[in-house]
């Protein structure tokens, strides 16, 4: 069980990673 919500922390913090780098890069576009 440990082993699985580490791999699901670890998607979200991924997830939310991109998500920020997009914002980013729309914000350097505007």
């Amino acid at each position: 069980q440990d082993k699985i919500e580490d791999l699901l922390s670890k998607k979200i913090l991924s997830g939310n990673f991109e998500k920020n780098q997009v914002i980013e890069i729309r914000a350097e576009e505007i």
